[in-house]
C-alpha cells in the first residue's frame, strides 16, 4: 500500500518551513483545527499500526502492518478532529 504526504498539503497548503499547526498556509482550504501537520517526517520504520477501519480492514485481510518513512520529508499528521475525519489506521498509542 502506497501513501503520500502530499494529499494532506493539498488540503491544508503549503508552508515548507510550518513546524506548528498554528501558521496560516498558502493554498489549501482546510482549516488546521480540522487537520493539520507538519513536515517533521523522518526516515525509518512506524511499527504496530493497527487498522482500526472496518471497510479497509476487510479490504486489506489485516488488523495491522507497519508503515516504512522513505523520505525525510513527510508531513506527519499532528492533529485531527475525529468528528469529521475517518480514521483509517492507529499507531501503537491509538493516535491517527
Amino acid at each position: 500500500m502506497y501513501v503520500s504526504g502530499y494529499g494532506l498539503e493539498y488540503l491544508v497548503g503549503y508552508d515548507a518551513y510550518a513546524q506548528n499547526c498554528t501558521i496560516e498556509r498558502q493554498g489549501g482550504f482546510i482549516n488546521n483545527e480540522l487537520v493539520c501537520g507538519t513536515r517533521s517526517g523522518d526516515i525509518g520504520w512506524l511499527n504496530g499500526n493497527s487498522i482500526v477501519n472496518q471497510d479497509l480492514n476487510d479490504f486489506t485481510s489485516f488488523t495491522n502492518f507497519n508503515i516504512e518513512y522513505d523520505l525525510d520529508i513527510w508531513i506527519q499528521l499532528q492533529q485531527v478532529n475525529i468528528n469529521l475525519w475517518d480514521v483509517l489506521v492507529a499507531d501503537e498509542n491509538q493516535n491517527p
